[in-house]
């Protein structure tokens, strides 16, 4: 089975209490064995399925940004751009694009 996974910021979602986006590891797999929690779909004979997994959620309240686990806990700004790096100026950049 081959698999290849990528961490991606999500598209920034607007709330009323600020904007904010998701770091979230993608994963595909192909192959003839898969999990059975796998998304499952046959295409030109090959059976895949992925994954999408949050790694840490970030929102911008006005000025302020702040990085969040999925749990809610607090994350720095250093972590976050350990799991992707640039991520956090990217997300500055589609805010202040809207």
């Amino acid at each position: 089975m081959e698999q290849v996974s990528r961490v991606q910021l999500d598209a920034p979602v607007e709330t009323p209490h600020g904007t904010v986006a998701a770091l979230c590891r993608v994963t595909v797999r192909a192959g003839p064995r898969l999990d059975a929690r796998a998304a499952r779909a046959r295409v030109a004979g090959v059976l895949g399925g992925g994954e999408k997994t949050a790694l840490a959620l970030m929102v911008i309240a006005g000025q302020e940004l702040r990085c969040l686990r999925p749990d809610g806990g607090h994350m720095t700004e250093q972590e976050a751009e350990a799991l992707l790096p640039g991520c956090l100026a990217a997300f500055r950049r589609a805010v202040a694009g809207r």
